[in-house]
């Protein structure tokens, strides 16, 4: 039995019913509605994708402790609570998101002993997470994804009916895989900008482009000054926690996440050297090495370095760049523009494999 953990259901929390889950759910993924076609003398088979998910299901195996005289009584209370429809469903170790379940089953109630009621309640939900707090915006279907990685342009709303139209909104889960993260934040668009960060609600007036660096706790424009008037909320809420992230910025906007890496091992293999399991040809220490990671999916590298022998023979079109992101420990980027320019050299580099 898991006393910390609550099934809110229609808005009674199995805790204020005496009730508890034995264990945590499963959490099923959602799964498309595709069907098989077998053709006799055809190899293989057919797969017509009706273009929709399937409901899901989520069963929690719960029980109870009371008086013997009042057994039947409890019982007959679950089962009104279980007789709720189209109702939100709370699980409270997953506390931003809810599900909309159509309705409850209940299995028998198995008496454990005299005092003691088991049986399993079977929610039958949407595919889709919703964002508590808010009945505009939902998650297309739960599964995980990473910084840069676009999980809804726009999403979808559902809307009183169960129909589907678009959001105002995008969601994003971004897994950091180290420590407590202070992000450089770059939205560019017109007007006001509204976001969530865990939970953490921002709102930012743009006009062009604003970089909030919530490490230095300043915010400029494009231009570079300060424009830390134009954002509302603290810099520190908007840290990145270690593991998921949960993130949410206004469609009409690009936001933009940026990590310096200049301090991180970068090395670089020239075009013909395809062994990057071994070491590259030269390691880099450059002046600036930023890497611009676009929400809705694009990772750009932005490099600036001394124009020695070394770095002007290795660093050009075509070579590859080994780097640690949020994403993983050595990721390839493939650079397609190099020049020297007046003090250095400068190249841009994307993901080699995205």
């Amino acid at each position: 039995m898991i006393d910390d953990y609550e099934v809110i259901f229609a808005g009674v929390s199995s805790a204020d019913l005496c009730i508890f889950a034995v264990n945590r759910p499963n959490i099923p993924a959602a799964e498309r509605d595709i069907e098989t076609l077998e053709v006799p003398g055809v190899d293989g088979a057919y797969h017509i994708d009706n273009g929709r998910y399937k409901e899901m299901t989520i069963s929690i195996e719960m029980n109870y402790i009371g008086p013997e005289s009042k057994w039947h009584e409890k019982w007959r209370e679950i089962k009104r609570w279980a007789q709720e429809k189209n109702a939100e469903l709370i699980l409270n170790d997953d506390p931003i998101f809810s599900y909309r379940a159509y309705y409850a089953v209940l299995s028998e109630n198995s008496r454990e002993s005299l005092r003691v009621g088991k049986f399993t309640i079977t929610f039958y939900c949407s595919p889709y997470l919703h964002v508590r707090g808010s009945d505009e915006y939902e998650k297309p279907y739960p599964m995980p994804v990473y910084w840069g990685h676009k999980v809804g342009g726009g999403g979808y709303v559902l809307t009183e009916n169960g129909q589907k139209v678009a959001t105002k909104r995008r969601f994003f889960t971004l897994m950091n895989d180290y420590d407590i993260a202070c992000p450089k934040i770059k939205i560019e668009g017109h007007g006001e900008c509204w976001g969530r960060i865990n939970g953490n609600e921002l709102l930012a007036q743009v006009n062009g482009t604003l970089i909030i660096d919530t490490e230095k706790e300043i915010t400029v424009n494009g231009q570079g000054r300060n424009a830390s008037n134009k954002i509302k909320g603290n810099y520190e809420d908007f840290y990145l926690n270690p593991g998921e992230n949960v993130i949410l910025f206004d469609s009409a906007f690009e936001v933009f996440g940026c990590t310096a890496l200049e301090d991180k091992m970068i090395q670089v293999y020239k075009p013909e050297n395809k062994n990057y399991e071994n070491n590259g040809d030269c390691v880099l220490h450059p002046t600036k090495c930023e890497l611009t990671m676009q929400l809705s999916g694009e990772w750009t590298m932005d490099i600036e370095c001394a124009a020695d022998s070394l770095y002007i023979e290795c660093l050009k079109a075509g070579s590859v760049i080994t780097a640690p992101t949020p994403y993983g420990e050595e990721e390839q980027f493939r650079v397609y523009d190099a020049e020297k320019e007046m003090g250095g050299l400068a190249a841009k580099a994307r993901p080699n494999f995205f």
